[in-house]
């Protein structure tokens, strides 16, 4: 059974392995290691924030997956990003969690939602994740896919 649950305090750990997996690493903007340091001001921010929100993604109450929302300067419109743990990867996580995270975020404001995506070209896993749910690319660059979904949301 999938549960999408808001991410606390006591995630902090579970969310620095994550962001410091190396194919995280890789697909990320910043591919660098990022410090505890770093890590737990950023998270502890995000946690606090109004414009930002971070689910936990869990299979049989394990978690095996993270995504985020970030509120950007156009209302009502946000940038996904999102992981799935090694252990889990392959096996329909990633569109899942999507699907999932933007349902809870539709839900939370109670209203249609822009979502954005900026995926690099290499990340192949990720686009057929968006394209599975009917993400549109709207831009592309020699490095990124810029991809777009128009969430509808249903009381």
């Amino acid at each position: 059974m999938l549960n999408l649950r808001r991410a606390t305090e006591k995630d902090l750990l579970l969310l620095y392995d994550w962001a410091n997996d190396s194919e995280v690493r890789k697909a990320a903007f910043n591919s660098r290691t990022i410090g505890m340091e770093d890590h737990s001001s950023w998270f502890l921010r995000k946690l606090t924030r109004s414009d930002s929100d971070i689910y936990i993604m869990e299979f049989e109450n394990i978690p095996v997956g993270q995504i985020r929302f970030d509120e950007r300067e156009e209302r009502n419109s946000y940038l996904i990003d999102y992981s799935i743990d090694l252990k889990y990867r392959g096996k329909g996580f990633g569109s899942k969690i999507i699907e999932l995270g933007m349902k809870a975020q539709m839900d939370k404001f109670r209203k249609d939602l822009e979502f954005i995506a900026l995926v690099k070209n290499q990340n192949i896993s990720s686009r057929k994740c968006f394209d599975k749910i009917g993400f549109r690319q709207d831009d592309r660059t020699e490095e990124f896919i810029t991809y777009k979904y128009a969430g509808r949301y249903e009381k």
